[in-house]
């Protein structure tokens, strides 16, 4: 009699979905051809390298000669910075072939990995960047315990940093360890810059206790010039767009309690919101609440158009398009869609033009080559009207990106070379792309020296 069946589609799909999400992509897929039928969609088939990927999957995918080859040097770094589990990391800092960066010793102290830590030690990366990681993440504790750290750490940045991530069970300590260093007085510019912090991480409760005990506490003199004055100014400025731009559900209290302290309003409130998925709804209370929209020079100042490019960086079409409407018709965007071609948002860029905004697609074209972005740069080309040129500054900011496809993209419609195509070539890290180049008779920099 033959067993009974029971490997069937409702059983596969339970266990995928009690699996970590990349031992189903790695594992769970490949037991046979009918489990890897029922697991087909993105769901169960994306390898998420910012959650621990098992091991056997990860060598087999960066051990093999040559898998290196199509990685730019940005990239080989940023596979080992998101390798997570310590034996990745040790396989990954081996295959990529270049130092190890402070990111790398960042993203593990952020994540709480000890093992990876340990082993970046030994490897001599930068422990103090791993702690202020760790502060990030709310593991400052266990590392510095765990590792004997406890006085390697900067404590006025890893206090700004749990702040800034709302973890107050770490920014206390930092605050005291501060306190008795003497760092934060007697001139108070830490001390600003912490409460800051605060007001972007924290809620109201603990905005109003720091405030007393960073730039209010009994027995500090205060510093009497005009300069600090100055100073005092702006950084007062920079925690109300802190609070402005905060995650926490009570940003309005925030805002309206540094009103009642006579801390000023600011126009880079804006720039702050702009930054969050709710900013039209953000805008529309600062606007009611009378916080100007521009600086007091208006549109002729410098920065006047930070709100713009962090709503484009964000790639909240709706926000680029609400503060787009209120400069005049023929004012220069260069910054919104720079940084939208630069982030790879074709969807901003897309509604700016739609909306009448004029576009200077040879520098925009220039930014998404230099990151890879094809959808975009094609966009560029194939729109009418645009009228791009195609020359040999826009491959030579495609060889920046390390990207053969792009690159192949824009020789096949007559995009010209020369040397510096090569030397960005070289300097992205990419040896597919060297190799690309060569073969086909990219000129180099050495020939003109042997004519």
């Amino acid at each position: 009699m033959a067993p009974p069946i029971i490997w069937i589609p409702s059983i596969i799909d339970r266990i995928a979905r009690f699996l970590p999400r990349n031992e189903v992509a790695c594992s769970l897929r490949v037991v046979d051809k009918a489990t890897a039928a029922v697991l087909r969609t993105p769901e169960f088939t994306t390898v998420r390298l910012s959650e621990p990927v098992p091991h056997h999957a990860f060598a087999w995918r960066w051990v093999r000669p040559g898998t290196m080859r199509e990685l730019t040097l940005v990239r080989r770094r940023a596979l080992t910075a998101a390798s997570g589990a310590t034996d990745n990391l040790a396989l990954a800092a081996r295959a990529a072939g270049c130092p190890l960066t402070d990111e790398v010793s960042y993203a593990a102290g952020k994540a709480g990995q000890l093992g990876s830590c340990a082993l970046l030690a030994e490897l001599g990366c930068d422990m103090a960047e791993a702690l202020l990681g760790a502060a990030a993440g709310g593991h400052l504790e266990e590392l510095t315990s765990w590792a004997g750290l406890e006085h390697q750490y900067h404590p006025v940045r890893c206090a700004a940093a749990s702040a800034e991530a709302g973890h107050t069970h770490i920014l206390e300590p930092m605050v005291q360890r501060c306190k008795e260093l003497r760092l934060l007085y007697p001139r108070r510019t830490n001390a600003w810059k912490l409460l800051r912090s605060v007001a972007e991480g924290c809620d109201l409760a603990a905005l109003q206790r720091y405030l007393v005990q960073l730039v209010a506490p009994d027995g500090v003199e205060d510093v009497d010039d005009e300069e600090w004055s100055e100073e005092e100014n702006w950084v007062q400025m920079s925690v109300v767009a802190a609070a402005a731009g905060s995650p926490t559900p009570d940003w309005r209290a925030k805002l309206e309690w540094l009103k009642s302290q006579d801390f000023p309003r600011t126009w880079e409130v804006y720039t702050a919101a702009a930054k969050r998925p709710d900013a039209l709804e953000r805008f529309a209370w600062l606007a009611q609440q009378g916080y100007p929209s521009l600086p007091e020079d208006g549109y002729d100042d410098d920065g006047a158009d930070a709100p713009l490019e962090a709503a484009a960086t964000a790639g909240n079409t709706a926000a680029v398009l609400f503060l787009a409407e209120g400069w005049p018709a023929g004012e220069d965007l260069r910054g919104a869609w720079c940084t939208a071609a630069d982030e790879g948002h074709l969807h901003v860029l897309q509604a700016l033009h739609a909306a009448g905004r004029g576009i200077d697609a040879r520098v925009a074209a220039r930014a998404a080559a230099r990151r890879g972005h094809l959808r975009i740069l094609a966009w560029l080309v194939e729109t009418p009207g645009l009228g791009l040129t195609l020359d040999e500054r826009l491959l030579e900011a495609a060889a920046t990106s390390g990207s053969v496809e792009l690159m192949a993209w824009l020789r096949e419609r007559g995009c010209p070379w020369d040397s510096q195509t090569f030397t960005a070539a070289a300097e992205s890290g990419c040896e597919a792309a060297l190799e690309w180049l060569a073969e086909r008779g990219c000129p180099m920099p050495w020939m003109r020296l042997i004519r």
